[in-house]
């Protein structure tokens, strides 16, 4: 399940310090989505967006739910990143997660610097040998999953096809993640207010290229099979939002759905 996380995220991700400014006031948007295995709930999941045209913040959390709860080793993920967009281009700047799996917490913070890869804390730290671990050059030039998905959605309003490639990093693992166009549809979910009725249809490519352990590649040879994600824009916030992303697991489709989106104003980063 935990891939889920992984793809809403992407697709729901310089510098150590900077001199205090004055901030804009900020656009803010939280969305929820429910996650689903052959229909039953298995993960609620939220996205929190703050940005003023020049820094970000973004904020995720999903926690399972049902029967799943009971079921599953890992109960609640908890993102948190920061950082600029400037010209187009972003720049994290701190990116912050807690896992708890079989009831332990890992924390994990990619700290950024102007150049070179991000400095990585693990703690616990892992079992030595559970996994490969990633080289610095593949950790060099990377996005973390939240700063990655503020990339994707911060793209023109007025956009009509998809097209996206990153190199993400968070912490353990190395992914490369690529967008290819794959049409436009109604927008599932697109009662909700704000959502544009149009949603670009993409499919999401990901490629494990560092830190997985062997038996995610005996699990899922690769390549591993495209998601479909169903994005729509919120004209209000300025930003597109992930409606649906449906992912083909060898135990069946995996849904997230957009379930609730609130939007506002003058808020602070």
């Amino acid at each position: 399940m935990t891939k889920i996380f992984r793809a809403l995220a992407l697709l729901l991700a310089a510098g150590t310090a900077h001199a205090a400014e004055p901030a804009a006031p900020a656009k803010t948007l939280e969305a929820e989505y429910i996650v689903t295995w052959l229909g039953l709930p298995v993960y609620a999941a939220k996205i929190a967006i703050a940005w003023n045209g020049e820094r970000y913040r973004l904020r995720f959390h999903a926690e399972a739910v049902g029967i799943l709860r009971l079921a599953t080793n890992t109960t609640t993920v908890e993102w948190e990143t920061t950082g600029r967009r400037a010209e187009g281009e972003v720049q994290p700047e701190r990116f912050l997660q807690a896992n708890t799996f079989r009831k332990q917490t890992r924390r994990i913070t990619l700290a950024y610097s102007a150049k070179g890869p991000p400095a990585v804390s693990v703690a616990p730290p892992e079992s030595p040998g559970k996994r490969p671990p990633v080289p610095e050059p593949l950790k060099a030039g990377t996005l973390d999953p939240l700063s990655a998905t503020f990339a994707a959605l911060a793209k023109p309003l007025d956009a009509k096809t998809c097209g996206y490639d990153a190199k993400v990093f968070e912490g353990l693992r190395r992914t490369d993640v690529r967008l290819e166009h794959a049409g436009a549809e109604r927008t599932p979910a697109h009662r909700l207010p704000g959502l544009d009725r149009q949603a670009i249809v993409c499919r999401m490519h990901a490629k494990r290229v560092a830190g997985y352990e062997p038996k995610h590649f005996k699990q899922n040879p690769e390549p591993l099979p495209p998601a479909i994600l169903w994005v729509a824009k919120h004209a209000e916030a300025g930003l597109w939002l992930p409606a649906q992303l449906r992912y083909e697991s060898q135990v069946g489709p995996i849904y997230a759905r957009l379930t609730r989106v609130k939007s506002a104003n003058g808020g602070s980063l």
